[in-house]
This record gives C-alpha cells, structure tokens and sequence, in this order.
C-alpha cells in the first residue's frame, strides 16, 4: 500500500510528521508523501530522520481555474529548500492569516467567545478551518470538529470565508521551480460532470500537468 496525499499538524493534519512516519509504518504503508497545504515545513522537520519506506517530499497548492473552479494540486518529490517553497509559503502565510481574521469575525458575529490565540494554539505551523473547528469544540461550542466545520466552515456556511489562490498556470510553473511534479487531487470533488473533468485535464496536461 502507498499514500501520496497526507497532511500532519503543520497543516491542517492531527499527526506531526514524526508521528504520521510512526503511523504509516505501524499500518505497513510501503511509501508514503507528505503533502501539507502550501508548505513543506513538515518535510523539513523530518531532515535527519530515517524511512522505514520510500518517502516522497511534497505539497498541496490551492489553486483557481478559470474565475469559478477552485481545487488542490500536489506537488510531489520537490526539492523543501527550493526558493520557490520558502516563496509560496510566505505568500499563502499572509493570504492565509487575512482570511482567518475574516473567519474569525464571522465567528463573533454569531456570537462565539473565541479569541486567535485559542486558535493559534491548535495549530502547530498554519492555521486553518480545522483549528477553528478545535478551539470551538474545547469551549463547548460542538461535540466534535466535524460537526463544527458542517456547521460554521464549510463553503456556503455562516462562518466560511473563501481565500484568494493562485492561478493554475502560476501553480504548475511553481511546482516546476520546486523541482517536483505536478499532480490533480480528488478533482472529482470539485467536477462531478466526467467530461468537463476530461477538458480540465487535458487543458492542464498541454500547460504541464
């Protein structure tokens, strides 16, 4: 078995990197990528470690296709101290942080005693929808963090605020200059039409895909 698409704590995961390595090998896993959103840090926290299996350094880019469709790429087998990592990262720091303070004000809006800080501390590295979602339920808000994204944090849901993204084409280059390549997530979650799904793809795949 093999798992190209994972995220620890330095996202929006439960499990540091060590502690996903510690997983992966316990289930048998025979290689396995860490693909944190929009940052490799987990990857460079594993530097000195040693693989019980083929491990693959990656990344997860949210990007926009044309104006309406927004979806997730991996890049696989980059190089974590490219320029272009530290790059992306710092970028998506900022858009990220605008958009938690927005996520943030929603939240009060409806009446949650929440603060950042209480956030924040549910993040190891980026905070996302899933620390909101941890801090809301250890103040008694929700019995669990599914509930609480179902109901606050998901597309369409009184607290969710969308973030600006990169454009496709911008993404493909960027995973180039990381030295990796480029790799479509779950875009069935996003098209559920088969053959806008083929155009998609083959509209990628002339520009790098």
């Amino acid at each position: 078995m093999i798992d190209l698409h994972t995220h620890s704590n330095h996202s929006d995961g439960t499990l540091s990197p060590e502690e996903l390595l510690k997983e992966a090998e316990e289930k048998g896993i025979k290689a396995l990528a860490l693909t944190d959103h929009d940052t490799a840090s987990g990857v460079r926290a594993l530097n000195n470690s040693s693989f019980p299996f083929e491990f693959v350094p990656g990344i997860e880019l949210s990007l926009q296709y044309n104006g309406n469709l927004r979806f997730h790429m991996l890049g696989l087998f980059i190089d974590p101290e490219s320029p272009e990592v530290f790059r992306i990262e710092n970028l998506n720091k900022v858009l990220r942080e605008e958009r938690n303070l927005n996520i943030l004000e929603n939240l009060k809006n409806l009446n949650y005693d929440i603060n950042y800080e209480e956030v924040k501390r549910e993040a190891k590295v980026t905070v996302g929808r899933m620390h909101f979602a941890s801090a809301l339920v250890k103040k008694g808000y929700f019995k669990d963090t599914e509930e609480a994204i179902s109901k606050l944090l998901r597309p369409g849901k009184p607290a969710f605020v969308e973030r600006k993204r990169l454009g496709y084409e911008e993404g493909l280059e960027s995973i180039r200059k990381m030295k990796g390549i480029s790799i479509l997530a779950h875009i069935g979650k996003e098209i559920e039409n088969y053959e806008e799904i083929e155009e998609v793809l083959q509209n990628m795949k002339d520009k790098g895909l």
